[in-house]
């Protein structure tokens, strides 16, 4: 189960199941948990882009007419490493623009995604927050 905590209008999606289920994964045998996990976090960012409507910025790059998020926890990952935790996270858009805008390439085991609604739901940011100072270690 991924760990989601909503504070003050923001929403701190925690990645640290996914790193394991994808350093388990490299060992065999996880791959259904990892789709899982990674559903999990695509399903909590739709919620908020596809029921606002919302332009998306993510680490402050504005993206219009977004409709959905995928998250792929398989195909941005450097298989020579096994510290590697990338995910992408592609951004669709709307009609005739369903066609993949944007990826961002997250590092699970360095970072956890915050989601924040701001301008009356007019704007959803993504950014990407460092564990260590979400733990309060930096």
């Amino acid at each position: 189960m991924m760990m989601v905590t909503e504070k003050q209008g923001n929403v701190l999606i925690a990645l640290d199941d996914l790193v394991r289920a994808m350093r388990a994964d490299d060992a065999g045998g996880h791959e259904l948990e990892l789709t899982g996990l990674a559903r999990e976090v695509e399903d909590v960012i739709n919620d908020y882009v596809q029921s606002t409507r919302a332009t998306v910025s993510v680490n402050g790059v504005n993206l219009f007419n977004i409709c959905r998020v995928a998250v792929d926890a398989y195909q941005y990952r450097n298989e020579d490493s096994k510290d590697d935790c990338s995910m992408g996270l592609l951004f669709f858009g709307r009609g005739n623009q369903s066609h993949e805008k944007a990826l961002l390439v997250v590092d699970a085991g360095e970072a956890d995604l915050c989601l924040t609604v701001v301008d009356g739901g007019g704007l959803v940011r993504i950014e990407t927050v460092d564990k260590q100072e979400r733990r309060g270690e930096a």
